[in-house]
């Protein structure tokens, strides 16, 4: 790798699986003296996370030359063998990712992130002058504030045995809310106290000190960051007293309807600007895409939909891991840094945060419609005996419209993203978050305390 590098006469970038040849190729360049040093020749930069993260290592040779190593997983979202070749097609791990990233290359997507690569098509042409003005940095402990009312996708299940399910999915539905709802731009106006109508800016989020409990009809959105674990809790029934947090004028609408309110206090808020034009032109683009394609193409087209919308939520990074070579050990030990990029990081997270809040009222919306739900998951819901449910536009391919994603003639759901389903024609759906299984569990251990084997042979007990 190192000999490459050196002589390398055009840019070299290499993709790795795990972190452990992004390792190697740091403690031996730092071993033999190469040393950290942002754009500078004969000099690598790297940049981890406070998680643990290597997003890449780089080295640029004496003409100027980077040869890099990016993580797989950021690129492709899985580096699961199931996942990689149901995806991307080919017979073996090795021959999926060659796909995936010989697609990505002639779609002209190269990079550490796929979110990174989505920002970058979407700023394309006109620059970042254009996307600075449009989505100025808000600062540091304004984004603080606003953070605590980005909510993530609603989920919820009834665990049980059911028969004759439908599930339905919304064709991506957080880029059809990207494209078709007023969404924010521009430097919001600050205000105190509650926000007054305002034509030229008509959306807002608001600083609210406020009680909440749940309706007996409700869906319970909120999410609320426990104080003594730091975490955010799910579905919260009660807010067990007086919080203070933000919420998209979305999102005000939606508390009043799912909860019992009292508020306290409107502290103070941001009125935006807002227009349906800014996101046409690219979903457009990459749902056209998406439609034509299969495979490798199909996948990839879906993912830069997906992806933007997370970049505009990003959290900046205000600290990461630099390294450090100890001569001694002859290894590579890592310390906290400050990040210079806290500010210049592209995001704007206020459109996130209306991404989301649409799609919950657009969710809810449907739901409130039909009875019989036993499961919702961010962009569709699964119903007994709903062939007919209501309230929504069916086609199995166009923006924005419900499709049909499974039918159930058995369905146990054990959790939220937990779930065993046998379809009509006899196979089996497995759905079992943040494990890798290719194969049905048998029916008599998919149950609470049963155990099963995953495919890396790591024993599992359902909880």
């Amino acid at each position: 790798m190192m000999g490459m590098a050196v002589k390398a006469s055009q840019p070299i970038i290499a993709y790795c699986t795990t972190m452990q040849p992004m390792n190697e190729w740091l403690s031996y360049m730092m071993a033999h003296g190469i040393t950290p040093d942002n754009g500078r020749k004969n000099a690598l930069n790297v940049l981890c996370g406070v998680n643990r993260i290597i997003y890449h290592v780089t080295y640029r040779n004496g003409a100027g030359i980077p040869t890099r190593m990016f993580l797989l997983n950021n690129l492709l979202r899985t580096t699961s063998a199931k996942k990689l070749q149901a995806a991307y097609g080919g017979n073996t791990p090795m021959q999926a990712a060659i796909r995936a990233l010989r697609s990505c290359d002639a779609m002209g997507i190269s990079g550490m992130t796929i979110a990174g690569s989505a920002m970058n098509d979407y700023i394309g042409p006109h620059g970042n002058g254009l996307f600075a003005k449009n989505y100025p940095d808000l600062g540091t402990e304004v984004e603080y504030d606003m953070r605590t009312g980005y909510l993530g996708g609603y989920m919820e299940c009834m665990p049980g045995d059911y028969e004759n399910v439908t599930d339905y999915d919304c064709n991506s539905m957080y880029p059809t809310m990207l494209r078709n709802n007023l969404m924010p731009y521009g430097e919001p106006v600050e205000y105190y106290g509650e926000y007054e109508p305002d034509a030229d800016m008509p959306l807002h989020i608001d600083v609210m000190t406020f009680r909440a409990d749940l309706k007996p009809d409700g869906y319970a959105f909120l999410g609320v960051t426990d104080m003594l674990s730091g975490k955010r809790t799910g579905r919260v029934e009660s807010t067990r007293g007086y919080i203070t947090m933000a919420l998209t004028n979305i999102d005000q609408r939606l508390l009043y309807d799912n909860y019992e309110v009292s508020v306290y206090e409107h502290k103070r808020g941001w009125k935006f600007a807002a227009n349906t034009d800014n996101f046409t032109d690219y979903i457009d683009r990459w749902f056209a895409l998406k439609s034509v394609s299969t495979g490798a193409r199909r996948n990839i087209a879906k993912l830069m939909l997906n992806s933007l919308i997370g970049k505009f939520g990003t959290t900046p990074r205000d600290a990461m891991l630099s390294p450090r070579y100890d001569a001694d050990d002859g290894r590579v030990e890592w310390h906290v840094t400050p990040s210079d990029n806290a500010q210049t990081s592209r995001h704007y997270l206020p459109v996130a945060m209306f991404v989301t809040a649409y799609a919950r009222q657009t969710l809810f919306g449907v739901c409130r419609q039909n009875g019989n739900i036993v499961s919702i998951n961010t962009d569709g819901f699964m119903i007994v005996n709903g062939e007919h449910a209501q309230g929504m536009e069916r086609h199995p391919t166009k923006l924005g419209r419900w499709k049909t994603a499974a039918h159930y003639r058995f369905l146990r759901i054990i959790d939220v993203g937990m779930y065993q389903g046998e379809r009509d024609n006899g196979d089996i759906d497995l759905v079992c978050a943040g494990v890798t299984r290719s194969t049905p569990i048998p029916w008599e251990q998919f149950r609470h305390g049963g155990t099963f084997v995953d495919d890396y042979g790591s024993e599992i007990v359902i909880q």
